[in-house]
């Protein structure tokens, strides 16, 4: 699309090429002290005005949405401004939300004139109140606005080509989605355009050092801190061709481990929580403890090794002897009379057995040798008179008692 990046869809108008947060950017933008993420672009070809453009599309503290009464939110922007210029000085604030503007002046400033533009009605005031100049208000109609990303329907583009068509190319531009603060740094020549000059020195944050080897454009700063601290913030800077360093002074902050609490059964005894300071765990009587009975504060904040446990000391009591003598012989009693019983159950099998055996044996052998000795018996002839026997008043012999009485009667006849 004209007027827009092909690779990063930001604007591109003239030499302002809308960058997302560049380290060339003249301000640093903040919502409750956290950084938000900057559209800016810097530009030198401007000689008749200096053109400073700051753009919100809301502030952070404000009231905003659909069938909701908007209410302003405040967006503080602090303006130094360094070195004398002969062009005149233009602020631009431009927003869709409705935003208070609060500016403060350092230095003795005057801001010759501030153009404010937004959809929905906002104010500028200033500290002091002489700082400003000339106020212009565009209307909603005419007002065109824009926070340097156009992605969700902003008019970055056109907005730069409307301050073009009145002043000329800007000077700066720099815009958020949302901001409570914004501080602007501008730094003045004499001569049209900007020139490469050199940095301020930098003071070492507290507890901390900075190593500088030149205040030179495209010089390298390092921050480090002492033993104990922390670093929060930039630890490398550069030095910008406009003389600013990039980024923010960062801060070394006390680097403390984390109380210790006590294992359950036990105690922790320590005195202080600073980096090589130890802690010594113990157990109460009973428990014993698991793991390492000394922790010590690392740098990085944090204790070394595992917190040990405490847990129920284990330990074997020999039951009395009396009660294990007493058991013994009892179970000796019990094995023993279990034998006694089955001894005795298989000797008489065996003994009534044996008898059944003996008994069976000698019957067997009485019937053999009886039936050998025995003479065969004789048959009666048909012809021969029948003698016949009164009935038998006595019960019915057995077979063997009645073939002895037939043989008797034979041998008789």
């Amino acid at each position: 699309m004209e007027h827009y990046d092909y690779c990063t869809c930001l604007p591109h108008i003239g030499s302002c090429l809308i960058e997302k947060d560049s380290e060339n950017r003249v301000v640093n933008p903040t919502s409750g002290g956290i950084p938000e993420t900057t559209y800016s672009c810097v530009a030198s070809d401007n000689c008749n005005y200096e053109v400073h453009v700051i753009g919100n599309y809301e502030s952070s503290n404000g009231r905003h949405g659909f069938f909701t009464e908007r209410v302003a939110g405040d967006t503080d922007v602090i303006v130094s401004v360094s070195g004398e210029s002969p062009r005149p000085l233009i602020l631009v604030l431009t927003s869709y939300e409705p935003v208070r503007w609060r500016l403060s002046v350092t230095n003795g400033i005057t801001i010759d004139r501030v153009i404010l533009s937004s959809y929905y009605n906002s104010t500028v005031s200033s500290s002091p109140a002489s700082a400003i100049r000339l106020t212009e208000i565009l209307s909603r109609s005419e007002g065109i606005r824009g926070y340097g990303s156009d992605i969700g329907g902003g008019k970055t583009a056109d907005l730069l080509l409307y301050l073009q068509g009145r002043f000329g190319p800007v000077t700066s531009f720099s815009g958020s989605y949302r901001a409570s603060r914004w501080e602007l740094n501008i730094k003045r020549r004499a001569e049209c355009g900007w020139a490469s000059t050199a940095c301020q020195n930098l003071s070492p944050p507290a507890n901390g050092r900075v190593d500088i080897s030149s205040l030179e454009p495209e010089t390298t700063v390092r921050y480090s801190c002492n033993v104990g601290f922390q670093l929060s913030g930039n630890r490398v800077r550069t030095c910008l061709e406009s003389g600013l360093w990039s980024g923010q002074a960062p801060n070394c902050t006390k680097h403390l481990c984390p109380p210790l609490s006590p294992p359950s059964n036990g105690k922790v005894m320590f005195s202080d929580t600073r980096p090589f300071s130890s802690a010594t765990y113990t157990c109460d009587s009973g428990f014993g403890l698991v793991g390492q009975s000394v922790r010590t504060c690392e740098q990085s904040g944090s204790w070394s090794r595992e917190p040990p446990v405490c847990v129920a000391s284990v330990s074997y009591t020999s039951p009395p002897k009396s009660d294990t003598s007493t058991s013994s012989s009892s179970s000796g009693v019990s094995i023993g009379v279990a034998i006694a019983v089955l001894v005795l159950v298989g000797t008489v099998v065996l003994v009534v057995a044996r008898v059944w055996f003996l008994l069976h044996r000698h019957r067997s052998l009485s019937r053999v040798s009886h039936q050998r000795s025995s003479p065969p018996v004789p048959t009666i002839p048909a012809h021969e008179t029948t003698i016949s026997h009164p009935p038998l008043s006595n019960p019915p012999l057995s077979t063997e008692t009645k073939l002895a009485e037939e043989s008797t009667f034979s041998a008789s006849v």
